[in-house]
């Protein structure tokens, strides 16, 4: 009996040398990555996104973004950024996070919007490689017409609108595909009446480089009813401890 429980230890030390090692918690990640958006009249714009996450301390972590926007018909057409602060995933299930962006559009017609957002995320596996998404909040958006101003404001006309996402997430060995119907994005919140589904890919590359994309319709009112096709390409690079 005694030899069959040493073997036996010896099977399961030798299991767990052999299983492949999960990458360590990323202390920053550095995503870099385009965007060419038509909507349904036709009309084409594209823009280059560079976002950091980083690690605060054991409880929070950081994440600023910006944004650069081009339309045919004037290349510097609008910039957007962003400053995000985010709890760590409790009990591995919930987190939440808090977010100020700024949109500053410099085509006609020319606005500054500023948005306000708080979300509470929930992700739980449902199988050994499925995981399920759900995510509600809320969005305090404020206008500003005929203004290029970067300053963040509360002034203007305000609006007011849930945010939510659910989706469903099948995790490979070397990354995951993700299904999801939403109305937030990296920067971008939506009116629920115009939100989006999508298909989000990500492989790792290397140890450092992952590539990710997303194919993304987003609808008005209805499903049948688009208003805007997204294709969305780039990498993201992580720092390791």
């Amino acid at each position: 009996m005694v030899a069959h429980l040493i073997q036996a230890q010896k099977v399961d030390t030798l299991r767990k040398e052999q299983a492949p090692s999960k990458r360590p918690e990323d202390k920053i990640t550095l995503s870099l990555y385009e965007r060419v958006i038509w909507d349904a009249q036709g009309n084409v714009r594209y823009d280059e996104n560079i976002v950091s996450n980083f690690k605060l301390n054991p409880w929070l972590r950081g994440e600023g973004g910006i944004r650069f926007g081009h339309r045919p018909e004037k290349f510097d057409s609008y910039y957007h950024y962003k400053l995000e602060l985010q709890t760590k995933s409790f009990w591995q299930t919930v987190r939440f996070f808090v977010r100020l962006s700024n949109d500053i559009n410099k085509s006609n017609p020319v606005y500054t919007r500023s948005y306000y957002l708080a979300v509470a995320e929930v992700r739980r596996p449902l199988l050994k490689s499925f995981s399920f998404l759900a995510a509600l909040g809320q969005v305090l958006t404020t206008q500003r017409d005929n203004s290029s101003d970067a300053t963040p404001s509360f002034s203007g006309t305000q609006t007011n609108y849930l945010a939510y996402k659910v989706g469903l997430r099948h995790t490979k060995e070397k990354g995951f595909v993700e299904a999801m119907v939403g109305n937030y994005d990296v920067f971008n919140p939506y009116m629920p009446s115009n939100s989006f589904v999508q298909m989000h890919f990500e492989r790792d590359l290397s140890k450092r480089v992952s590539f990710t994309s997303n194919l993304r319709y987003q609808f008005n009112t209805s499903l049948d009813k688009p208003l805007s096709y997204f294709i969305i390409a780039g990498v993201r690079i992580h720092f390791t401890k």
